[in-house]
C-alpha cells in the first residue's frame, strides 16, 4: 500500500466523522438556529401588522428599513432553511413567504 492510498478503515473513519458531524450540525439548526429565526419572522409579521393598523403609511421613512429586514431573514431562509422548516407548519413562517411570491 502506498502514501495516497486510504484503506477502508480510514474510509470507515472519516465517513463515521463526516455523518456525526452532520448529524451535530442538525442539532444545532434544531435548537437553536429554527427556533431564533421563527422568532424573528414571528415578531417582524406582528410588527408589520400592527404598524399598518396603527400608523398606516404616515411614517414611510420606517418602512424601506422593515423591508430591508424582511429581505435579508427571507434570503437566509431561502440560502440555509429551506429544506429545514416545513412552511405550512407555521402560520406566521406562511404568511411571511406568502409576501415574497409573486
Amino acid at each position: 500500500m502506498d502514501n495516497y492510498t486510504i484503506d477502508k478503515e480510514q474510509e470507515n473513519k472519516i465517513l463515521k466523522q463526516q455523518k456525526n458531524d452532520e448529524e451535530e450540525n442538525d442539532d444545532v439548526y434544531k435548537t437553536y438556529i429554527i427556533p431564533q429565526f421563527k422568532l424573528m419572522v414571528q415578531r417582524t409579521v406582528k410588527f408589520e401588522k400592527r404598524f399598518f393598523q396603527e400608523i398606516g403609511k404616515k411614517q414611510i421613512s420606517m418602512y424601506p428599513l422593515m423591508e430591508a429586514a424582511k429581505s435579508h431573514l427571507y434570503c437566509y431562509y431561502q440560502k440555509f432553511l429551506v429544506d429545514r422548516i416545513d412552511k405550512m407548519s407555521d402560520p406566521y413562517i406562511e404568511e411571511f413567504l406568502n409576501g415574497f411570491k409573486k
